[in-house]
Formats: C-alpha cells, structure tokens, sequence
C-alpha cells in the first residue's frame, strides 16, 4: 500500500481512516509496521485532530494540561499515540465495552443531602446532614480528607472559579476560589462593593476562612473559596429558579414568576431582564402566557433557555447585546426568539415517539466478573460493561390513535431542558415521558427549517425528573440511563449528526441514584446508598453466574470499614468511572 505513496501522500490518506482501523494496519506487513512505528507522532496527532480530541493547532503539553482541570484523563499522558488510545478507551467504557468502577466514599460521617465537583481544584463540596444545621464540607477527590466547612448551607453551585451558597438569609452568597481571588493586599475582602448590586455584606466577610493578618493561613489555596458578594432577594425567600454558568447567573424571583434576571457575578452586574410573558406573546399566536408555568432555565455561551410546561423559549444572547445593557434596560423590548409548541396532545405524542426495546441489542462478550476493592476512603467495585450495562434499541414510533381533543392535555408538559455541552442541541424532558431532542436548534431560530422538521421524541416510559446532557434520569429513586445520540461521533470523523433514531441507550443496572446527580469526562456522579451498591452488584453477579472476587486487603462488605457495613443507609457521594483501570485509581 505505502511503496508506491510518497510519504506525505500516505500520512494524508491515512488521517480520513478511523482510529481502529489505523491500529490493525500494524499487522498488514513489515514495511507498514515499521512506516507506522516511524510516523506514528505524526500519524496520531492528525487522528487526535480529525477524531475531535483535540483542537487544531494544540501542542500535546497543553492539551494534556487542559485535560487535567477538566478530569484528569490524560495524566501522564507524552505521545499522540497514548492520548488518541486513553480517549479511544474511554469512549470503548461508555458504550459497554471493558471494565468499570463502581462505588462511593467512606469519610463522610453524615449523610450527603447534595454535592458539587471542583474539577480545577480536584474537590469535593458536599452538602452533610450535620445538627443543628447542615454543613457544606470540602474534600479532596482523591482521598476525601477534609480541606475546610462552612456551617448553615443548604444548597450549593459551582461553576468556573465562582461557589454560590444559599444559606438563611434568603438570597445569594458568592464565593470565589481562593487562588483566584487573592490580591496582594485584602485576602478577606470581596472586589464587590456598594453601589454593585451584588456587593458583599460584613457577615459574609466574618465567613472568610482567612484573612491577611492570619499567620496560620494555608500555604497550599486548594479548596478554599473567599467571599466575593451577594444577591439579596427582594422577598427575603430563596429565589424560586436559578441556574448559573459563569460568570452569567439567571434567577426568578418569586414575586415575578415569568421574569428572568440575568447576572454578571464577576463584575457584580445586572444585565437584563427577560420578560417570558412579552418574549411568548411577541413570537408566537396561540399560546396563551398567564396559563404557561417556568419549570427550568439554562444558559449556553450564547443563549437563554427557558422550559415553560407548554413551550421552549430560546434567546440569543449576542442578539440581545446584554454586555452594552444596564439594570434600567427595558425589559419590554422587543426580542426575537425561538418558542417551539409540541402541536400534539400528550398521549399521541407518546405514541409518535420512537420507543425503546430490549429486544434487537446483541449481548457483550468479555465479562470477568466483580472485584471488591475497599480502602479507608474509597469503596468501589471493577464491573464490567457487559454485565453492569443493559443495552436497548430504539424502534420507530408506531401509528397514533386519534383521540378526541377535550380529553387530552394540550401542553406538552415540559420540565427540564438543557443544552448539549457544544451549545448546538437541545434536550427536554417531560412529565408525560416524552424526551425532546432538537438537534441544530439554531436552524428553527433564524427560519432557516421548521420546528416540525428538525424535533426529534422519545417515549422513555417515566417521567423525566433529572436531566443532564447524555444521562437521563427518572423517578426519585429510579433508573438512570445513558444514551449515546451519535454512536459514530469517534469512528467517522465526517459525521456530526445527533439523533434519537440512532442513539445507544444503556441501563444502568447496579446504581440507585437518589439526588444530584453530575457528569465527568469520565463518568458520572451522584448521592446513593453505598452499602446498597455494593448489594446489588453482589445480588446481580450470582443471577449471572459471575464470580465475585476480592481485590484488596478487606473482604467485600463483610469486611469493609464500619462506616459501610454497619449502617443500613449510608448515603454518599458515589459514582461510575469509565476511567482506565490500567492506570489505576483514576479518580
């Protein structure tokens, strides 16, 4: 093949080749084996590049350094080769194939109410059911040793460099990682100051885990955090929906249910108000507003999504030019949006989506049963795919029935949606079951294809409760599942489709998620019961005839720590990792 290529023209002919079939190559002959061996830095970083590892242009130290605030991935990682194999793997784990990690941390002497991930900082921040009031603890990752606490929170975010605490004076406190909030003067002091609407009050300062003048002050910033200001709600309760991606935070006051404020937190800035009610009755004819209820918001890089129970609201951040606007902008003004209105009933929507089935989905060979691995931190469980994963296919909807209008609710029932992490697709879920997937949503937004044409259902059989782009989850407790809407995203590097039709839906089969529930790189986390997962691994192993193995000095629950065996309900911080078990403890 390569003896009568010029060397350029076969490098070239081999970055539109998939990675697998690359790797087989090396068996073809001598001459390919040893061409490959001497271009593989070459080779692999165009495959890195055309498989969407990596980005063109990026130097492999800074791509293995960028990896690491995000996860960790690609630790230890000084080739194209070893990058384009660890993210080949990984996405090998997702789809079923190989081992996984199943389990959850011990430390916590309290059970986890909710919990947030660091990832620059490498942390944990929890949530603990401490008396009097719950305390918000954070943990390494890697240990669970605790860092620092801070008494009276009940809920919490993070998002960039910014921690949001709610706590019991009614609004919003922001916090700031430390390390990127010190000055060389005022440690203790937020930069926001009266007249910001957003400037720190003196009890969120007293707060501050150090202060300039301490001479204890921890030489190592990780996981601490420093006042940096506060949104005060102009009813004195917790704002009835927020949702924050720094630096932008939305919020919904109670006293105006259908207005959502849009904050800056890093300049401490009102940006504009958005008026559903106005943005609803401008865009559409038939929907009626007062008889439409906000269920959900979320934010892109560049736009707004606001799920009302009977329609979609998208706004164009960068068409609104919230950076040139003031708290006295007027909400009234005209804004061009996208509203999408599912014109079917419930039940015939249902109907007219594709279903799942179990029946069609070729088992995965290549089980090796269960391994316990317990320690003084960490209690986890190597599964494998094959047996912790219960594929289903996806089959086209059947015919509808018609079904008399006046007995069928018209709204679709919306009450989540989320945008996909690239910002192109939307993903909604609603009571009725019904999963929305709206691919290239920016095609309905400039008229360039109807709503009609380009929306995409699912009929999952519960409602959708939680709903993170790629894991989906229902009931409370319930099941979660994974669905992959583009099996071919890393194998055909010219294929950018998301679609139901084709999706890959696995159930997880060991994992009750309570609350909470959040995606890595490399898997997902969530608050559950440990000891309960730990049963029902074992349980699931003997149904299928697997072995059930110890892998560490403890002998599964019966010898794990106190805190696991004991305790009939021990809910923590828990998680399935996707990671590279060659590597070690990837967490």
């Amino acid at each position: 093949m390569f003896s009568f290529l010029s060397p350029d023209i076969a490098l070239y002919t081999l970055s539109f080749l998939p990675l697998p079939d690359v790797v087989k190559l090396y068996a073809l002959s001598r001459n390919v084996f040893r061409f490959l061996t001497e271009n593989e830095a070459t080779i692999y970083h165009q495959l890195a590049i055309i498989h969407r590892f990596v980005t063109p242009g990026i130097a492999l130290e800074d791509a293995v350094e960028s990896e690491r605030a995000v996860g960790g991935l690609l630790d230890g990682v000084t080739t194209w080769k070893e990058l384009c194999r660890r993210w080949g793997t990984l996405q090998h784990r997702w789809s079923g194939h190989g081992p996984l990690l199943e389990g959850g941390y011990c430390p916590y002497k309290s059970d986890v109410r909710e919990f947030r991930l660091d990832e620059q900082e490498r942390t944990i921040l929890a949530i603990e059911e401490t008396s009097p009031t719950p305390t918000m603890c954070v943990r390494a990752i890697e240990s669970g040793k605790q860092i620092w606490s801070l008494p009276t929170v009940t809920r919490l975010e993070v998002s960039g460099s910014f921690l949001l605490l709610w706590r019991d004076r009614g609004g919003i406190e922001i916090w700031k990682r430390a390390k990127d909030a010190v000055h060389a003067s005022k440690l203790n002091e937020s930069p926001l100051r009266i007249p910001s609407p957003l400037a720190a009050t003196s009890e969120q300062l007293k707060l501050s885990p150090f202060t300039v003048d301490d001479t204890h002050r921890p030489s190592d910033f990780r996981g601490y955090y420093l006042p940096h200001g506060f949104l005060p709600s102009f009813t004195g309760q917790h704002f009835r929906i927020t949702h924050f991606r720094a630096p932008l935070l939305a919020v919904v006051d109670g006293e105006a249910p259908r207005t959502i404020q849009l904050y800056d937190v890093e300049q401490g800035t009102l940006l504009r108000r958005f008026d559903l009610d106005a943005i609803v009755r401008d865009n559409t004819q038939g929907l009626r507003p007062q008889d439409s209820v906000l269920f959900d918001i979320d934010l892109s890089e560049t736009h707004l999504c606001a799920c009302l129970d009977s329609a979609l609201v998208v706004v164009s951040l960068q068409a609104t030019d919230i950076s040139g606007l003031s708290s006295s902008s007027d909400a009234s003004a005209k804004i061009p949006a996208m509203v999408y209105i599912d014109g079917d009933h419930s039940a015939i929507a249902r109907h007219r989506a594709y279903q799942l089935s179990k029946d069609g989905v070729s088992s995965m060979a290549g089980s090796e049963g269960a391994v316990v691995q317990t320690g003084e931190s960490l209690s986890t469980v190597k599964v494998w795919g094959s047996d912790a994963m219960e594929g289903h296919s996806v089959v086209p909807p059947g015919a509808a029935e018609a079904l008399p209008g006046d007995e069928w609710r018209r709204a679709a029932g919306f009450i989540s949606a989320r945008f996909s992490p690239d910002g192109q697709h939307i993903i909604a879920g609603t009571v009725f079951s019904v999963l929305y997937l709206l691919p290239d949503f920016i095609r309905i937004l400039d008229g360039t294809a109807l709503a009609d044409s380009v929306v995409q259902k699912l009929n999952l059989g519960e409602p959708v409760r939680d709903l993170y782009w790629g894991v989906h989850k229902f009931k409370e407790p319930g099941d979660t599942f994974i669905l992959d809407l583009n099996p071919r995203y890393y194998s055909d590097p010219h294929d950018s489709t998301a679609s139901l039709s084709a999706a890959k839906v696995f159930r997880l089969r060991d994992i009750t998620v309570y609350r909470s529930m959040r995606l890595r790189r490399t898997g997902l986390w969530f608050v559950s019961n440990v000891t309960e997962m730990h049963r029902n691994v074992r349980k699931r192993a003997e149904e299928q005839e697997q072995t059930w193995m110890n892998g560490s000095q403890t002998d599964g629950l019966e010898n794990a720590p106190l805190d696991v065996q004991d305790r009939g309900k021990f809910v923590s911080v828990c998680f399935v990792d996707f990671g590279d078990p060659v590597l070690g403890n990837p967490l």
